[in-house]
């Protein structure tokens, strides 16, 4: 099997004229102004024009090329600037009351903005002095107090004093101390209602003097507008 040493980068000279001694010295290497590409420009034109590989993301000059890694990088923070992006504005939509995936698409963020009522909702409580709305109101974080409407009535109270039933005669009766106080923690959605207790004081009609005193809290039932 015929085998063969590869020599690179080495040079010989031939003798072109013997009567003057003149060398012609031949290279086996080749250089940028001797490599032609197919349009007829050499090597050192095309690749001339580069300056080099930079990292910047930042140069405006022309001529010079991207390092690899370095785009990269840029492609992946742009990748994380728009999916931050994406889930804040999910989560500002899913607070109006539209549930939307933070890996949603554009298009259906598009939409279910869309869909968002710009109408108040109110939802109905029921009767008592605390509630929890986080579960309930998907904007809990931004409501305060005033959006809660509370109708407050006279329950049943106990009279003191031993009063005695008497059908005979007739009481009209006198409230104090209405005046509720409304709460409410917009980091945890508790609203509260505080100062329910109320007086009442009983008089025999045609009287002004007060007979008999007692005291009751005040049935609270809640609405919320969000």
């Amino acid at each position: 099997m015929a085998s063969e040493n590869i020599k690179e980068r080495k040079i010989y000279r031939v003798l072109i004229d013997e009567l003057n001694r003149v060398w012609e010295r031949i290279y086996f290497l080749t250089n940028a102004r001797s490599v032609d590409a197919d349009d007829g420009e050499n090597l050192e034109t095309k690749v001339g024009a580069i300056k080099g590989i930079t990292t910047s993301t930042t140069v405006t000059e022309n001529g010079w090329a991207a390092d690899a890694k370095a785009v990269n990088e840029s492609i992946n923070a742009l990748k994380k600037s728009v999916a931050d992006g994406k889930s804040a504005i999910a989560s500002a939509i899913t607070s109006k009351g539209v549930s939307t995936a933070a890996d949603a698409t554009f298009a259906a963020m598009t939409d279910n903005i869309r869909s968002i009522s710009t109408k108040p909702r109110v939802r109905d409580l029921g009767n008592g002095y605390s509630f929890n709305v986080s579960g309930i109101c998907p904007n809990y974080r931004e409501l305060t107090a005033d959006n809660f409407v509370v109708d407050c009535r006279a329950g049943a109270h106990t009279v003191g004093d031993g009063t005695e039933d008497n059908p005979n005669i007739h009481w009209s009766a006198r409230f104090h101390g209405f005046g509720i106080t409304k709460n409410y923690n917009p980091n945890t959605g508790i609203f509260t209602i505080t100062n329910y207790g109320a007086s009442v004081s009983l008089v025999q009609k045609g009287l002004s003097e007060q007979l008999h005193t007692g005291s009751f809290n005040l049935t609270c039932s809640v609405k919320v507008v969000y």
